[in-house]
């Protein structure tokens, strides 16, 4: 220090005029040094831990010192200040002033962002007044309101020209946390002018996500509190399922819909807003409130905690969202309409109003349940044998459907016609359904599956095959000696070669529709084998492959006689 004392002076005296010695004689060092989080603005100059401030002002100069950030201590030329946010001090002599701050409590202010949450929903009369200017278009009467409330809370990195904030702070934090002193300051109230509308399903969608979003700001004096909307891929507003979770972000990916079974949520969505029964018109809300309400509601019946009775020691749930909550609360559950309340899981994490780190919320939408209906469709697993065949018939054919895997809770019966479509059954909710044969067609084996069927749109068909009965055969027939009885030939005679015509009729009236020639072998024994066989169709088949005959009628008859004996 000395050396540098000693060197302004010797500047001066080889290049200085003695008037401006004088002057240099009549300035003040200042030196600023902070340390922890916060900043202190001096003038417009910003201090922080990174960037200490060390200049020389002109003795009497007055300053300007506002401070963003929780002051643990305060020293001004080594003397304990009582701590403050804003003041002005005259420069009389060299001032030294040292700021320490309290660790960072939360993420916002890891990012040098201080906002009183504590009193989230409680906006100071004068601050009101200036929202309600907002309200009237005269935003431009208050732009050094919002520099200075910008530099006082850390979010003077995030505003416009106008000192309102811009989109960038939404795409790292919640707008929720704005609804605070000095810092409601930086954002436009949202007018029903903004709110969304819902839409139909966006063809083409793969897989669900957040497509748009906005926020909306009640007020009910002496209080602000807001709340989002989000849209859905599907088209669907949702809500706030977990006030204490971080905000979904356009864009954002989400599970599938699942069902949530929650009386009181099915009833904050059908009565609150955008709900078939929304009560809260009649109350002459707007649409900013009913919004904020209907999360409230949602997030209350869900995780049994809310944004309102969170916020302001619970002010905006006690003093006008709870009255409502209970009257919904006291209606009809909305089920017994068909209306059921889904949810979205939005995968990822971000930071909550409160500016704590936390998974992202589940959003919440309610629709009236969809309903499908179901139609079975019978078949063959072996048309070969029973298709053409009056001995088989799918007619009168009885399935049963169940709501359980054990099929034992009927929901409904299906009877069958000839060509084995069976009549149809609806309203059926979207969920797993069991089917099961109780009484088998003519000709068909009765089916022991115990079939599972999910309807998951509005008409679904499930198709069964059925086994159609045939009696295996191996031996066919045995030729024994007329006179004898014995399968053994007398004298020079014998029982190989005989040919028999064996015709298959599934009418007996009618003709034959399938016809083999068989041959003994030497043991007189006929096998429904193709070694068997001279000519003819191809044999019937069972599923595993056996020989046998449908139902009908068999015609055995002998055409060639073996040696030695005569035709039969």
């Amino acid at each position: 220090m000395i050396k540098k004392i000693f060197g302004v002076f010797f500047a001066s005296w080889l290049c200085i005029s003695p008037s401006f010695l004088y002057a240099k004689e009549e300035q003040v060092k200042l030196y600023v040094e902070v340390d922890g989080p916060g900043t202190i603005w001096i003038d417009d100059q910003r201090v922080q831990k990174e960037a200490p401030l060390e200049q020389r002002l002109d003795r009497g100069a007055i300053l300007s010192i506002l401070v963003s950030g929780q002051i643990e201590s305060m020293l001004i030329n080594g003397q304990t200040q009582s701590a403050f946010e804003e003041k002005e001090i005259v420069l009389e002599d060299d001032t030294t002033i040292k700021i320490a701050f309290q660790e960072a409590e939360n993420e916002l202010e890891k990012k040098g962002i201080f906002l009183d949450i504590e009193n989230m929903g409680m906006i100071p009369a004068h601050q009101e007044a200036i929202l309600e200017s907002y309200q009237r278009g005269e935003e431009a009467h208050y732009v050094q309101e919002r520099f200075k409330a910008a530099k006082k809370t850390g979010l003077i990195d995030y505003v416009d020209d106008h000192g309102f904030l811009t989109p960038q702070f939404g795409k790292m934090f919640s707008w929720i946390s704005l609804d605070v002193p000095d810092a409601i300051l930086l954002k436009k109230i949202e007018t029903s002018e903004t709110i969304l509308e819902p839409m139909e399903l966006i063809p083409e969608t793969k897989g669900y996500s957040v497509i748009d979003s906005a926020h909306f700001t009640a007020h009910v004096s002496p209080g602000y509190i807001s709340n989002g909307l989000w849209r859905l891929s599907n088209g669907k507003l949702a809500y706030c399922a977990q006030a204490m979770m971080a905000e979904p972000m356009i864009n954002d990916a989400t599970s599938d819909p699942f069902l949530v079974d929650n009386a009181a949520l099915r009833k904050a969505l059908y009565y609150g807003h955008d709900g078939p029964g929304n009560i809260l018109p009649s109350k002459g809300w707007d649409v900013a409130k009913q919004i904020v309400a209907t999360n409230d509601f949602c997030s209350m019946a869900y995780t049994g905690v809310s944004l309102g009775n969170q916020a302001a020691n619970g002010w905006h749930w006690n003093n006008w969202i709870r009255s409502a909550y209970e009257e919904i609360m006291a209606k009809p559950d909305p089920i017994q309409y068909g209306y059921v309340a889904y949810m979205v899981k939005t995968p990822g994490s971000g930071i909550n109003w409160a500016g704590q780190h936390a998974s992202k919320q589940n959003l919440a939408f309610g629709d009236y349940e969809p309903t499908g209906s179901l139609q079975i469709k019978k078949s063959s697993s072996n048309p070969s044998i029973s298709q053409h065949n009056p001995n088989y018939s799918f007619h009168r054919a009885k399935y049963g459907l169940y709501s359980d895997p054990k099929a034992t809770q009927l929901v409904g019966e299906f009877i069958f016609d000839a060509n084995g479509v069976s009549n149809t059954i609806s309203n059926l909710k979207y969920k797993t359904f069991y089917l099961k044969e109780l009484s088998a067609p003519q000709g068909f084996a009765l089916d022991p599956t115990i079939y599972s069927i999910t309807i998951s749109k509005s008409t679904t068909q499930f198709e069964v095959k059925d086994l159609p009965k045939i009696n295996p055969v191996s031996l066919l027939l045995k030729k024994v000696d007329q006179q004898t009885g014995l399968s053994k030939p007398q004298g020079s005679g014998s029982l190989q070669g005989a040919e028999y015509r064996v015709d298959y009729y599934a009418d007996a009236k009618k003709a034959s529709i399938r016809s083999w020639v068989l041959r003994s072998d030497a043991n007189g024994e006929i096998y429904l084998k193709d070694a068997y066989k001279v000519s003819g169709d191809p044999f019937y088949t069972n599923s595993l492959g056996q020989p046998g005959f449908p139902i009908g009628t068999i015609k055995i008859q002998e055409i060639k006689a073996p040696s030695g004996y005569l035709l039969d």
